[in-house]
């Protein structure tokens, strides 16, 4: 059986709606949020939004764009003031901008299109951005260009070129945390849109590199113990009584109780029977016990 060509993404149309697909944009998304300030309010990011949008009235400096498309961005990655400001920007903006600037509009706007199901924009966008950091860009701003990467590549079914972003941007982390999710979000997208053969290089990258760093490997083992024991428990809980008596055993307190609740509930309706039959059935009770003749 031939493999499928190199190419393929070209035609082969992407489903958006795909469970891999959204958990990528769900994971551009909690990037976005963990990138805010800790203690900033919505009040304070409209106000931002606000002093941006002043100072790009009439476009006197169209290198504000790009602050702008920020202030929008960084309130929600979903906003389509930031999509529309950055295809405004990449008309008029980004020729003006220092090479580390460029790449961060690049990024913003690879990270928009890639929220609009637009993967192959989004992709070229991502691809400017690293050029741009690898002349002026620090560690961490070339690791979220590859995280990005590695998105766009997954999201179009390119896992060769994905796994190569992973390699690279396993190189760029600054914590073991950071390298554990890097990997376990692309690992999670690989089941919806790579292969058998995909997962094997994939993982192959991820060992080789916990092999190199044994407190990252520490680290992750103790994560993986502690999600099967969680696992364990929950499925444990959710696992239902099989029979009446399984019921039984398990409530003993409320089958006694209901039991007890049953046999109160007889007890008081013969005792209003006998009390009271006489008076409410007149007719039967002449029948029953006729008087005798004097």
């Amino acid at each position: 059986m031939s493999s499928p060509s190199p190419f393929a993404w070209l035609w082969t149309p992407v489903d958006t709606d795909s469970k891999a697909i959204q958990q990528l944009k769900s994971d551009w998304l909690a990037d976005n949020a963990a990138s805010r300030p800790e203690d900033v309010t919505r009040k304070e990011l409209e106000k931002n939004i606000s002093l941006a949008e002043e100072a790009v009235e009439g476009l006197k400096d169209p290198t504000k764009l790009l602050d702008l498309a920020e202030a929008y961005g960084i309130l929600s990655a979903k906003d389509k003031r930031c999509l529309d400001t950055c295809e405004l920007m990449m008309q008029v903006a980004v020729p003006f901008l220092e090479r580390k600037r460029q790449g961060d509009a690049h990024q913003l706007y690879g990270r928009c299109l890639f929220l609009v199901g637009r993967f192959a924009d989004s992709l070229r966008a991502l691809q400017r951005a690293k050029e741009c950091y690898k002349e002026q860009g620090s560690s961490a701003l070339r690791r979220v260009n590859n995280i990005g990467l590695l998105r766009a590549y997954a999201a179009l079914g390119m896992w060769k070129e994905a796994t190569k972003r992973l390699e690279v941007a396993l190189t760029l982390c600054e914590s073991k945390d950071d390298a554990i999710m890097i990997y376990t979000n692309s690992k999670n997208t690989l089941e919806g849109t790579g292969n058998a053969r995909d997962a094997e290089m994939f993982d192959d990258i991820w060992f080789v590199h916990l092999d190199l760093n044994p407190e990252t490997k520490a680290l992750f083992e103790n994560y993986n113990a502690m999600g099967e024991n969680l696992m364990k428990n929950y499925a444990h809980k959710d696992e239902g009584p099989e029979n009446w008596s399984d019921v039984i055993k398990e409530n003993k307190g409320a089958v006694g109780l209901m039991i007890l609740a049953i046999v109160a509930y007889f007890v008081i309706v013969y005792y209003i029977f006998i009390m009271f039959w006489p008076v409410l059935f007149p007719k039967v009770k002449s029948v029953m016990f006729p008087k005798s003749p004097t």
